[in-house]
Formats: C-alpha cells, structure tokens, sequence
C-alpha cells in the first residue's frame, strides 16, 4: 500500500460500482435454502424481448424496469410490457445500456447507439448528437444536487439543463475521450471517470485528478463516493485507488487485492468494502484486505455483481458460476441446478418485498421469492397497449400485492 499527498482539504476517494443497495421491507431468510423459495425464470418467450439483461431498476411508481439488447421491458407483477424502437417514437435503440429516474419521476433510458430517451407520461422523446449529445452512446447517467442530469458517453460528457443539452470533450478539459461513471461528493463537486483518468467539475471548470505513477493514461469504469464521504476509483489494471483528507492510497495485488482488474465496488451497511475484480472478491475493512475466491467455494473468479439485502446477506454475481451468499463468513452457491436462469449472473436487484432479482446475460430474468408470487403473462406489445391499468380487476389486485408500493 503506498500513500502520499494530494489535494490539500479533500475528504473524498475513487472507485468503481456498479450495483446497488435498495432498503427492503423484508427479505430471503439466510437460513433457508432458495430451492424451498418459488422460483421464476423468464425469458425470451415469457414476455422479456431478449435473454441478455444489462439494466434494472424499480421506479416510485412500484413498476420494475429491464433493459436488454433487444429492448426495454416493464413489469407491473403480472406480466411484461415490452417498449422497442419500431413501434414506439422517441426510443431510437433497442440496446438499453443504463437506466435512471430523476427526481421528477422521469425515466431516462440510455442506448448503446440511439443516444438517450425520456419516457414520461407514457411517451418516449429521443434525444441524439443533433441535439447536444456529444455522441450517441449513453454509457451512465446521474442526476447532482442542483437538478442537472449528467450523461456519460463513449465520446464526452452531457449536462441536461433547463431543457437543453451541453457536451464536454477533451477539448474542454476530459481526461479521456470515453466517459463510463459520474458522481457528486458531499461538497457538490462532480467526479468524472474517463478513458484516461478520473476529471472534478467545479465552478464550470474540469480539474485533472493526479492519480499514482502509472495511472496517467488508466481508464476508470467508475467514480463512487461511500457514506463518509470518501471518494474511490477502480482501474482497469492498476487497482484502486483512495482519496480522504488530502491523502492519496493505492491499494493492488501487492498489498493484498485479489486482482488488479477492478469490475465493482460496494460499501455494505457495516462499512465494509467490497471489491469485483476479474480474479475474486476482495474486502477491505480497517486498511485490512481478505479475499474470497474459488478456493473458498467460488465457482467463478470473474465477478460481475453486488448487492446486499435487508438481512445483510451480500449476493455476488459471477461470469459463469452462478450466483453466491455471503452471510456471516458463511458461502453458499446457488446456479442453474437450483433454479436459476444462467449461470452468468450480469446484475442483482433487491426489491423492496425483499424478492430477489437476478438479470444474466443469454438467460433472462430470474426472481427468487416466497411461495405463491403471481408468474407473469405472456406477449408483447407497444407504447402503453397492454398497459397493467388495462387487465381485468383481479389480476390487477395481484398485481398491487407486488408492485411494492
């Protein structure tokens, strides 16, 4: 672990995360195993518009939203409505890469190559580089203190402001041309993790963050500031990296870090830190870093995912070897023998009845939870045709009981 000096009064530190801690009324009994749980997988023909799940997320409303390659779906607890670009004006992509609610109630939905969508009183409205994006790939979205929506791009930076879009390239000040995470720390500055390094916007200005020897040119997946205010960055092949009271930590393989190839970062509710890399788990808690990996039961090393529940179970996400429990030091594996749509777990979500979801990527979408929870219809259907507020008045009721309200 080396340790210097950098930025005079700054409490923060950069890292990378990718999900996600949902506060859960109640959640899966750590001693009962998921077998005894009902188990539902849906797929390609069970209403989901492709197997390969890249984003959820649960808006106010109680609905639960996926993106796939091939299109957005909603799910009311009975069934999925299915959003593509050919019959629904506004969403110009099919590849949804990112999902976000601001604070209006506003969906916004970023595309690999149709650049952003709105969706907003059951219509989408596009928005591409013709209007202000700096290019059309939407790779993260974040919504500051201040209202302004912040959009990551594989070609710069976009400020959502009053109705109008400003882009930000290098020309301005990036690090790098790509820009994959944005966050705000406990002073309103805005942290930028980029394809060549990690930028703060203050007072209109970029501001480049002088990250250790070797880290000049190192892309950054993802900027993630933790509950005390410390801001964290996961390489792609140096490791992490810590900023607080104006000292900079490097943390690798030689002090401890399973891998050097940083996927995921996650602050549990104990305080702990959780690190994805490309070769096991690691936990840094106290300066003292464990890992777990296949020699702790493991099945897969690669790590895509992190979520922890309201039992403080931590659930990890693995390329290939299904999905794992963490509770009490205590592993247990869960994969396509108990249930589960595949063994490459892409992204978990903890609902708020503590009903466990599970995207991955070729088999749909997996849902663990108590017996008797409804199993959605199939079809599919375009803008808001088969809306829930449209299905005869019992299921309707069932559907209430889940859409977490």
């Amino acid at each position: 672990m080396s340790t210097r000096t950098q930025m005079p009064g700054l409490k923060l530190a950069l890292g990378l995360s990718v999900l996600c801690l949902v506060p859960v009324a109640s959640a899966l009994d750590p001693s009962t195993a998921i077998t005894q749980y009902h188990q539902d997988v849906w797929s390609e023909g069970d209403g989901l518009p492709q197997g390969s799940v890249q984003a959820m997320i649960q808006t106010r409303d109680g609905y639960l939203w996926v993106g796939t390659r091939d299109g957005l779906a909603r799910f009311d607890g009975v069934k999925f409505t299915v959003f593509q670009a050919e019959n629904n004006p506004g969403l110009e992509s099919n590849d949804i890469r990112a999902l976000y609610e601001d604070r209006s109630g506003q969906l916004w939905i970023g595309t690999f190559n149709g650049g952003v969508s709105r969706y907003r009183d059951g219509q989408f409205t596009g928005y591409k580089k013709p209007d202000g994006l700096p290019g059309n790939g939407v790779l993260d979205i974040f919504q500051d203190r201040q209202g302004n929506l912040w959009m990551g791009t594989w070609s710069g930076l976009a400020r959502y402001r009053d109705g109008k879009f400003t882009a930000f390239t290098v020309a301005d000040g990036l690090a790098g041309t790509s820009v994959f995470s944005v966050c705000e720390d406990l002073h309103g500055r805005l942290w930028i993790g980029t394809s060549g390094g990690v930028n703060w916007f203050a007072q209109e200005r970029f501001h480049h963050c002088v990250l250790p020897d070797g880290w000049l040119n190192t892309a950054v997946r993802k900027v993630y500031v933790d509950r005390t205010g410390v801001l964290w960055a996961g390489s792609t092949s140096d490791g992490l990296a810590r900023f607080e009271d104006g000292k900079f930590t490097h943390y690798g393989t030689q002090d401890g870090l399973a891998d050097d190839r940083v996927r995921d970062i996650y602050q549990d509710s104990d305080g702990n830190l959780w690190i994805a890399t490309w070769n096991g788990l690691s936990r840094l808690r106290d300066g003292k870093i464990a890992n777990y990996s296949k020699q702790d039961g493991l099945l897969h090393n690669l790590i895509g995912a992190l979520c922890e529940d309201a039992e403080r179970s931590l659930w990890i996400g693995t390329h290939g070897g299904g999905l794992a429990r963490l509770r009490d030091a205590k592993l247990r594996v869960y994969t396509t023998r108990e249930g589960l749509a595949n063994n490459f777990a892409k992204c978990i979500f903890a609902g708020r009845d503590g009903t466990l979801w599970i995207g991955t990527e070729g088999g749909g979408l997996s849902r663990y939870g108590a017996p008797g929870f409804a199993h959605a219809g199939h079809g599919r259907c375009g803008g808001d045709d088969c809306d829930s507020r449209r299905v005869p008045r019992a299921a309707r009721h069932r559907a209430d009981d889940v859409r977490w309200r």
